[in-house]
Parts: C-alpha cells; structure tokens; sequence
C-alpha cells in the first residue's frame, strides 16, 4: 500500500517530544539523540509508504508552533495540510506508534 502525491511535516523538535509526545511518559525516553533516532525511523518508514516527508515550515518547528498548527490532519509529530483519508490515517498512526515502541525497546536496553 502506498500513498503518494502528499505531503506530511514531521516535528524533530526534541523539547516537543519530551513534553507533548503520547507514548514517551510510558517510557526512558528523552535524549535529543533518542528523539532524532525516532523522527529518522518515522520519517523513512513514511517515505517508503510514498509520502513526500518534510520538516514544519515557518513557525511549526518551535513547539509552541507545532502545537497551535490547524493542520487537516495531526497525529502526534506528524501533521498534513493535505486530504488525509481513514484508511492513510491508520497507516501513518501505526508507522508512529511502532517508531516509538522502537525507540523505547532501544532505549530501555541501554
């Protein structure tokens, strides 16, 4: 299954993830180079599904900016301006969802 012809911004600002990211309260994770390790994994696995993936423009880096996005679409540090139907919604979550229990595998064996 692929997704093509889209865009999705994915948030790399680590004091976003360490405040605001669902999931990372549950685990030991919160070194930027954890969150970098985890926004490559999100941000690959997305290219693979066919979505073009790029970095928040202009004021969405900031975490305040991230947050007070009115994106069409917003699932944790993922975020379209783009049509996102139920079926890509489901995809991109669990892309997500498996990066951070990745990343928090990763991180509890150290």
């Amino acid at each position: 299954m692929t997704f093509e012809n889209k865009t999705i911004e994915l948030c790399q600002n680590v004091e976003w993830y360490q405040n605001y990211c669902e999931g990372f309260e549950n685990y030991d994770i919160d070194a930027a180079d954890q969150v970098e390790a985890l926004a490559s994994n999100i941000w690959d696995d997305l290219w693979q599904l066919g979505y073009e993936v790029c970095s928040p423009r202009n004021g969405r880096s900031t975490v305040h900016g991230w947050n007070g996005a009115h994106m069409r679409y917003k699932y944790g540090p993922v975020g379209s301006f783009c049509e996102i139907s139920d079926e890509e919604a489901n995809a991109i979550e669990l892309v997500v969802d498996a990066a951070i229990l990745k990343c928090a595998v990763q991180a509890s064996s150290r």
